[in-house]
């Protein structure tokens, strides 16, 4: 039986695993962004590169599972930070690596960005299974 979460559908693609950590990983990045355009501190946050991080996240050894697991956990965690924002503090904003956003607008960025990627293995991971 094929163990899709260990395959890429093309050459130099991510596994499924690889994707799952992508977005736990950019989720914390853009968290901590996001505390600190709530909280004002000034600080322009510096960029990070995702290839680095999926590269040094060594997620063979993880189940899918298991990935999943933290990943609700840290999204769980990002709600709960947002649920705690009042009006004026979600209209704050700050550079996201050389992007002016608001605090709101880093929300919908991080649920964008894991409906891009669940959609990416819906298009191009689930069709392995058919062949």
């Amino acid at each position: 039986m094929l163990q899709l979460e260990d395959n890429v559908y093309a050459p130099e693609k991510w596994t499924i695993k690889q994707i799952i950590q992508h977005i736990i990983d950019t989720e914390r990045v853009f968290t901590e962004r996001t505390t600190r355009f709530a909280r004002q501190d000034g600080v322009t946050p510096q960029g990070f590169d995702e290839n680095l991080f999926a590269d040094n996240a060594k997620v063979s050894h993880r189940t899918l599972e298991s990935l999943l697991k933290e990943l609700k956990s840290v999204r769980i965690a990002s709600k709960a930070m947002f649920e705690g924002f009042d009006d004026e503090t979600i209209q704050h904003s700050g550079n996201n690596y050389n992007t002016e956003m608001s605090v709101l607008a880093m929300g919908f960025t991080m649920v964008g960005h894991q409906i891009h990627h669940f959609n990416i293995i819906r298009e191009r991971y689930l069709p392995l299974l058919e062949k």
